[in-house]
């Protein structure tokens, strides 16, 4: 991986000029988050971070450790990552989550 980004297209494609990300407040995000009643991330559930197989996406897993680094050491959230089969990733993907 080679850093942080804010938008979904890869660096170089053509759709890269098209987007513009949202950009980085942390502060915002911590008074958000107490705003809210969970600064610090202090009451706040889990986040869970979903991922595929890794035959089908070897990235998903660098991906979430790092997107759960990220929110643990910057706003106190908890991430735990769930790796799902192909058809269960699929079906979350286009249904969102199913109670278990």
């Amino acid at each position: 991986m080679g850093g942080i980004t804010n938008v979904f297209a890869s660096p170089g494609w053509p759709t890269e000029k098209l987007e513009k990300g949202i950009e980085e407040d942390l502060d915002g995000a911590k008074q958000l988050l107490k705003d809210a009643g969970f600064e610090g991330g202090k009451g706040l559930p889990k986040l869970m971070l979903y991922i595929g197989v890794k035959q089908v996406d070897p990235q998903g897993e660098s991906i979430a450790l790092a997107l759960g680094q990220e929110l643990q050491q910057g706003l106190g959230i908890t991430t735990e990552i769930k790796q799902l089969n192909e058809t269960q990733f699929n079906a979350y993907q286009y249904n969102g989550p199913q109670a278990d």
